[in-house]
């Protein structure tokens, strides 16, 4: 993934999850995995800009209302990008109005693009997790990202997902929006290293493991991320490099569920949300197991 941005210039991403994990049922073997962190090597600053939601007003969705489209294909995702849409031209200024859809980032669709089937279930949300850790890998050349679009009325909707459902009395979250709240509020200053070793691979040859770290320099926490996308629950040495000492006690904050096909609704609104529970690191190295289907947020205080 640390390769996968050109280094060319800053990239602002306007819908940051973007992957749908299609092998994601293949079942893959449990595997020991060995996590090392490198606390004494920090390799970039992350912006305070990385993670954000992006409010949709363009059919005057603020007011509370229902208006008709004002614009056409204000999504750019007709056949042909520009129906709809004209440059303008005054005065001695020219510019070029140029659309690149080759590579479009939406949210992740458990269906197909655009689909009114489309379901925020946990797979979806699960794929999101995994390229969110990749942003934050490459953040020196992610300026920012946001997820859009942000709520919907579930009686009164023109896209789905949506980050947010509400009625005229109630509101969930969606699995996607617990994502973004735990990338958002375990962002951490600078991104540590982290290497793997012991993967286990899909019959594509691929690992279904994803895993970033940082450090909040004021108060020494290291923050590792860790998305396991497999059906198995991963048992890891996790290994500290670089640190004098740790916390007896450390928080875990788990998001996942049974079923991939799992989401939330008004009558469930809790059904796949974050759980808190304490560990209990040790250095040089502790055991953890990551569940099957599964975001862990694990924060080890560096100064106790």
């Amino acid at each position: 993934m640390k390769n996968s941005f050109s280094r060319a210039a800053r990239v602002s991403l306007a819908v940051p999850a973007l992957i749908w994990i299609g092998s994601i049922h293949q079942p893959v073997r449990a595997a020991e995995v060995r996590l090392t962190v490198d606390a004494a090597r920090p390799v970039h600053p992350i912006p305070a800009t990385l993670w954000g939601i992006f409010f949709e007003d363009i059919n005057f969705g603020a007011d509370g209302g229902l208006y008709a489209e004002l614009v056409k294909n204000r999504s750019f995702e007709f056949t042909h990008p520009m129906l709809g849409w004209s440059q303008i031209r005054r005065g001695p200024a020219a510019g070029l109005l140029t659309v690149r859809d080759e590579n479009p980032l939406n949210a992740a669709q458990s269906v197909r693009t655009v689909s009114p089937d489309n379901r925020n279930n946990w797979e979806c949300a699960l794929a999101e997790a995994a390229f969110l850790t990749g942003l934050e890998r490459n953040s020196d050349v992610v300026a920012m990202s946001s997820y859009a679009p942000l709520s919907a009325h579930v009686d009164a909707w023109q896209w789905t997902p949506n980050l947010i459902w509400f009625d005229n009395l109630r509101v969930f979250g969606t699995p996607s929006y617990y994502v973004q709240q735990l990338f958002s509020r375990n962002r951490g200053d600078v991104v540590l290293p982290v290497a793997t070793a012991g993967l286990a691979t899909a019959a594509n040859q691929q690992p279904r493991f994803y895993a970033t770290a940082s450090r909040e320099e004021k108060s020494g926490e290291i923050i590792l991320k860790v998305v396991n996308a497999t059906v198995n629950p991963v048992e890891a040495n996790l290994r500290l490099n670089g640190v004098a000492k740790v916390a007896a006690k450390a928080s875990a904050t788990v998001l996942t569920s049974a079923q991939l096909a799992d989401e939330n609704s008004l009558g469930e609104p809790r059904k796949v949300a974050p759980a808190a529970s304490t560990v209990r690191p040790t250095l040089p190295e502790f055991r953890y197991t990551f569940k099957p289907y599964s975001l862990t947020i694990l924060r080890m205080n560096t100064r106790p």
